[in-house]
């Protein structure tokens, strides 16, 4: 009961966030509320979190933050920023600190720091290994003759996005629903969609597809021969240590989905964005881990910025870069959901919105992205 109390929680925060400009996916709310069968495993927070420490606020982070998180027409729910691990601002629009909000894309980041603990610890021999080496029930597909290190930059070779034609979660008949409500599976839709997809050559070109992640986690579950959520609890959760539950949604067969659907509390967002931090300066203590992150947040290709002034954007191992606002990484949701992390100023910023018009506010000449990427 307290588990759909609390995930019920965070869609009605983002649907009533929402109701007066765009509402977000009203197929997940529904299957919250009970009306269809949907599959959540719950992860307790850490029994050994420590409290993230405060420090001193400032006046134009203040300005700033508030400007997205609660200015005129913002549909953001939450924010917090971070210097050097220091909360500087926390502030809640809609919801409390315990509240598991949608992560959404930010989701496909944790898979890629998840492939990253499994390859440090060998259950991964090589990123150039193709999907189907691990999961021989999708060979012949497009993202089984994929390899790992090309499904993580999405040069898959799929040739169209998202989960169906034109990318949009939002489609009464999307294979996002179906998994969702618990009536299809990854598997299952990996070869539907493949029949759709037509050929396509991988490392070739770039296509922001949510298939290339769900199959890097299978190849995951595969390769660590344990439930995805098991293998982020002995990990990721391990190191992060989050002070609130984290939740996934699973597929009909109990595979979790990789690609969008892992729910946080902000602060935890927060913790997140510092271990990648902490990774990124060397400062983790494992090489490995160190190095795969250093090449998962490199530009391994670049494009210009849609909204905004058309800036800089690159992408990594299923981690954006902020190329023309101080190499700022950001693990970023479709709705405005994002963690960002500056390696240089060591400063970090999560901020959960139920739609991204939140996000065209931080491209302003004075916005949130230039106190990340210098020092004042």
């Amino acid at each position: 009961m307290q588990l759909k109390k609390l995930i019920v929680i965070s869609f009605v925060v983002l649907c009533g966030a929402a109701k007066s400009d765009h509402e977000p996916p009203s197929y997940a709310y529904q299957a919250i509320k009970g009306k269809h069968a949907v599959n959540v495993v719950k992860i307790d927070g850490h029994p050994e979190f420590t409290p993230l420490p405060r420090g001193k606020s400032r006046s134009n982070v203040i300005r700033q933050m508030d400007d997205i998180v609660s200015g005129f027409f913002s549909k953001s729910l939450a924010g917090i920023a971070l210097d050097k691990g220091e909360v500087i601002y926390e502030r809640y629009q809609r919801g409390t600190e315990d509240n598991p909000y949608p992560a959404f894309s930010i989701t496909k980041s944790v898979t890629s720091m998840l492939i990253g603990y499994a390859y440090c610890k060998g259950h991964i021999k090589d990123l150039n290994d193709k999907a189907s080496d691990y999961v021989p029930e999708i060979k012949g597909t497009i993202w089984g003759d994929a390899t790992l290190v090309n499904l993580l930059k999405m040069k898959s070779g799929a040739p169209r996005q998202g989960l169906h034609e034109g990318g949009d979660y939002l489609l009464p008949n999307s294979s996002e629903r179906a998994m969702l409500t618990g009536n299809n599976d990854v598997i299952s839709l990996i070869h539907q969609n493949n029949r759709l997809q037509g050929k396509g050559t991988q490392d070739f070109s770039w296509t922001y597809n949510s298939f290339d992640t769900l199959t890097l986690g299978l190849a995951l579950e595969a390769a660590t021969q344990k439930k995805l959520t098991e293998f982020y609890k002995e990990t990721l959760w391990n190191d992060v240590k989050p002070e609130h539950p984290t939740y996934w949604f699973l597929d009909s067969k109990g595979v979790p989905l990789a690609h969008a659907h892992f729910h946080v509390s902000l602060r935890d967002a927060a913790r997140l964005g510092q271990l990648v931090l902490r990774l990124a300066q060397g400062e983790y203590g494992n090489t490995c881990l160190e190095k795969y992150i250093e090449k998962a947040t490199q530009p391994h290709i670049q494009m210009k910025q849609i909204q905004g002034n058309q800036d800089l954007l690159g992408y990594g191992y299923q981690f954006w870069l902020e190329v023309s606002h101080g190499d700022t990484v950001r693990m970023s949701g479709h709705q405005g959901q994002e963690i960002m992390i500056n390696f240089k100023t060591g400063k970090v910023i999560s901020i959960f919105s139920a739609y991204n018009s939140s996000r065209e506010k931080m491209y302003k000449s004075d916005g949130i992205f230039k106190w990340l990427s210098t020092d004042e």
